[in-house]
């Protein structure tokens, strides 16, 4: 409890896991014989302009998943590979970088992601991405898209807010060791189809919605994501949305997004130095030889944070995609939808959603959902 009454749920969360870690029972089960699991950590890639919040953030993770039997590849021995390999871009790795920091180090797993937002004012607010990739393939096992605000915890007579940023912190990292299980390892997604149902936007904010008769994606399919094309005066928000549009694929179908290292790495084989100017036909043999089916074009036509509405303030976002089939070369799919956070108004001002990346993970549901329902 803090000098002014609020209440840290989070802040004893390390400690526990470490007791809770040292009572479990000599024999847990055959994965242990094993041996621990081997993490490697990369940096967080840092949207913002704090540079001390995603090593602190790095730094509980690490002791979350060590409390619960994990190993990590040493700091240093990752940072070296990294220059060596020239691997600049820390949020996404290649399948080839990938063996090679397995190989070099022995790790069974990469987990990597990116600081979207951080504001220590009250009341204060983070927004991170995390995914865990099989070091073997790079194939994304697990992912995790949190975005909290002090005042998310605000019950009753205004009591709960989180009112400092060390607190909500300790809150980020309970929700991404939600990715694993007790004994540290990536717990499969749960694909619910009928998790969509309920993302079906409302009347008068879709834009536009083909799907081709036949059209249809499950568990274990892969799509190749290409950079949006960022329409609004934010340059991040076109490749932000790859990966809150990957997150919400793999929750609700159980679809995976290729990396986009990955997707760079096979542009360079086949000698390509533009997707703006790359041929269809190359195109659809570079997403097949990836194990992909479908390319995703979208654009983001539109992204301001913060609209004025009356006396408030809200976040507006208007997305747009299609799906390309790349053994037909045809238009596949397509969705667009336009929202602002007080699309979701309801009596005594609840449900309107004043976050622009959570309004970003709604829409991306919604876009699923009328692809797909």
């Amino acid at each position: 409890v803090s000098g002014r009454g609020v209440v840290k749920p989070a802040s004893l969360l390390l400690p526990l896991l470490c007791l809770v870690a040292s009572c479990r029972a000599p024999a847990a089960d055959a994965a242990a014989e094993e041996g621990p699991l081997v993490y490697a950590l990369l940096p967080l890639r840092n949207l913002t302009p704090h540079q001390d919040m995603p090593g602190l953030l790095n730094g509980r993770v690490r002791g979350l998943l060590a409390a619960r039997g994990a190993e990590f590849v040493r700091e240093d021995q990752l940072e070296e590979i990294l220059q060596r390999r020239r691997i600049r871009y820390v949020d996404t790795v290649s399948a080839a970088s990938a063996r090679v920091i397995a190989e070099e180090t022995g790790a069974d797993y990469l987990l990597l992601g990116t600081l979207i937002a951080y504001d220590a004012a009250y009341p204060p607010r983070i927004a991170h991405s995390s995914r865990v990739l099989d070091a073997a393939d790079v194939r994304c096992l697990q992912s995790a898209l949190v975005a909290l605000s002090g005042d998310d915890f605000t019950g009753l007579l205004g009591l709960g807010t989180v009112e400092d940023v060390d607190s909500l912190a300790w809150e980020v990292v309970a929700r991404v060791g939600d990715m694993f299980d007790e004994e540290a390892r990536p717990v499969p997604p749960r694909a619910d189809p009928l998790r969509l149902v309920h993302a079906l936007p409302r009347p008068g904010h879709t834009q536009m919605r083909y799907v081709e008769p036949g059209f249809e994606l499950g568990p274990g399919s892969r799509v190749v994501v290409l950079p949006f094309e960022n329409r609004s005066a934010y340059p991040q928000v076109g490749l932000l949305y790859v990966d809150v549009l990957a997150h919400a694929w793999l929750q609700t179908l159980g679809i995976e997004t290729v990396e986009t290292a990955e997707l760079l790495d096979a542009l360079v084989r086949a000698r390509v130095r533009s997707l703006d100017e790359i041929d269809p036909d190359v195109l659809d043999d570079i997403v097949a030889s990836v194990g992909a089916r479908y390319a995703v074009y979208g654009t983001v036509e539109y992204f301001e944070p913060e609209v004025p509405v009356f006396d408030d303030l809200y976040p507006e976002l208007e997305v747009w995609l299609r799906l390309v089939d790349s053994e037909t070369g045809e238009f596949a799919a397509g969705a667009g939808l336009r929202h602002r956070g007080d699309d979701f108004h309801r009596g005594l001002g609840l449900g309107s959603e004043r976050d622009p990346v959570r309004l970003g993970l709604t829409t991306a549901r919604e876009l699923l959902a009328t692809l797909s329902l």
